[in-house]
């Protein structure tokens, strides 16, 4: 059940996480277009600025990073579950053995008893 539970919300988590490193240039970009294309040198915004080509190239700069945003999303997602389940495997083992009596000691006592 926790499997199931980190596969949808951890993939919905790390999907945002990894669309945030793709898209980030394609952001940077954006952001850098539309400053040089709003602001004037004397600090003033013009009520006709186009940003349709800062649009543009965003949109098209971000679908092209975010191609292959899946792959990654989904092996960051799949690839911590086995790691987790042997780790929990080996402590539930641990936990076994350190709660066990060591054999010698069972045999003493059952040689003391009879």
């Amino acid at each position: 059940m926790a499997s199931v539970c980190w596969f949808i919300g951890g993939g919905l988590w790390i999907n945002g996480m990894v669309m945030d490193d793709l898209g980030a240039p394609a952001v940077a970009e954006h952001h850098r277009c539309l400053a040089a294309r709003s602001i004037q040198p004397d600090g003033t915004v013009p009520k006709d600025t186009d940003w349709g080509p800062c649009s543009e190239r965003f949109t098209a700069a971000f679908a092209a990073a975010a191609d292959n945003r899946w792959y990654y999303a989904v092996a960051f997602t799949l690839i911590p579950i086995p790691i987790v389940w042997l780790i929990v495997y080996g402590l539930v083992g641990l936990g076994r053995c350190a709660g066990r009596p060591a054999r010698s000691r069972r045999w003493k006592s059952s040689a003391v008893k009879a």
